[in-house]
């Protein structure tokens, strides 16, 4: 109930942001790791659903600042965003590292590689999206997520 007499503040909206960010890199992950036969991406499942309990710290910590918006942000729920900015920031910097090897063979003898340079993209995105998150939520944990009126 305490939802609906609390205003939702810059934080709250930044962190709605860092959240469609966080799912587009989840799906940019998956088409990247489902590309080809040569483009596995080794243990792809385990940072999927590390992603995805980033994503539930994330409402987990947005649901307790509306349950305290009037004392202020708990140390639970500072704990669960940053657990989730962790988890986000080491899920893309996977990506990018699991790819290292594919991404290097694009740009210097296979440059003709059309699925290479599709996976690259996914990839790029999906690193970008999660670090880009992870920034976000950062800025978020300094801002107010919910006022009381």
């Amino acid at each position: 109930m305490s939802t609906t007499t609390a205003k939702k503040g810059i934080g709250f909206f930044i962190e709605a942001v860092a959240l469609v960010l966080a799912v587009v890199g989840i799906v940019a992950m998956f088409v990247s790791g489902n590309m080809g036969v040569g483009y596995e991406f080794p243990n792809m499942p385990v940072y999927l659903v590390l992603s995805v309990v980033a994503i539930a710290l994330v409402v987990v910590s947005m649901m307790l600042d509306a349950k305290s918006a009037d004392k202020g942000p708990g140390i639970v729920s500072l704990l669960a965003l940053g657990v989730a900015i962790f988890i986000l920031a080491y899920a893309g910097i996977q990506v990018v590292a699991s790819r290292a090897l594919n991404i290097s063979a694009i740009f210097s003898w296979n440059s003709g590689d059309t699925t290479g340079w599709s996976m690259f993209y996914a990839a790029a995105a999906s690193a970008g999206c999660m670090v880009v998150s992870a920034v976000l939520l950062t800025v978020a944990g300094f801002m107010p997520t919910f006022k009381r009126r």
